[in-house]
């Protein structure tokens, strides 16, 4: 679990390049999904980072389990974990409109 908190951080990294005017703010960023955590910590450090950017996360294999229900749920789990580990990390409310999973 604790592996794919990273694109938290990328999350933050864009958002801070976004606020110093070196890139505008993406409508969506693409990104490839075997197992969900690229997707999962990246929609999280974007709505930590209060970026409305959407994440469509496309599959790359062929595996039942990526899922938009399943993205969300580890989208929470990462949250509730970050959150344990330190309190100033918000638990967020998700819907699913911040992501979606595409069969590529």
């Amino acid at each position: 679990m604790y592996g794919i908190v990273g694109f938290v951080n990328a999350g933050l990294e864009l958002a801070t390049q976004v606020e110093s005017g070196r890139l505008p703010e993406p409508d969506i960023i693409y990104v490839a999904c075997g197992t969900l955590g690229t997707a999962a910590s990246l929609v999280l450090g974007l709505r930590a980072a209060q970026l409305k950017t959407r994440v469509v996360a496309v599959k790359v294999v062929t595996s039942p389990r990526v899922s938009e229900g399943r993205l969300l749920r580890r989208v929470q789990t990462t949250n509730t974990l970050l959150h344990t580990l330190d309190a100033s990390l918000p638990l967020f409310e998700f819907t699913g409109s911040e992501f979606e999973a595409s069969e590529g």
